[in-house]
């Protein structure tokens, strides 16, 4: 999704916190061989979809998952933990 590709995932353990159904890309049910044909025929299709998603799915993921806000979160948790701050 950084890269600005349209994604297609299963709906499993955190995958719904980065693609947000039929905004940010589309998700299907584990096992789901026909969902999964008829996801990314949707793709092939459906242009501005795609390029909506594509380009939803980038800002989402640059916003939400920069990996310097994350270390600086979890270096303050650490550090609270340790009663250093």
């Amino acid at each position: 999704m950084a890269l600005g590709i349209p994604s297609v995932s299963t709906r499993v353990y955190g995958i719904p916190e980065g693609i947000i159904d039929d905004v940010t890309g589309i998700l299907i049910d584990p096992g789901s061989p026909g969902q999964l044909a008829d996801a990314i025929l949707r793709l092939s299709r459906e242009k501005n979809f795609r390029d909506n998603a594509a380009a939803k799915g980038r800002e989402h993921v640059l916003t939400n998952f920069d990996e310097t806000k994350v270390a600086e979160i979890v270096r303050t948790a650490y550090e609270r933990s340790l009663g250093i701050n």
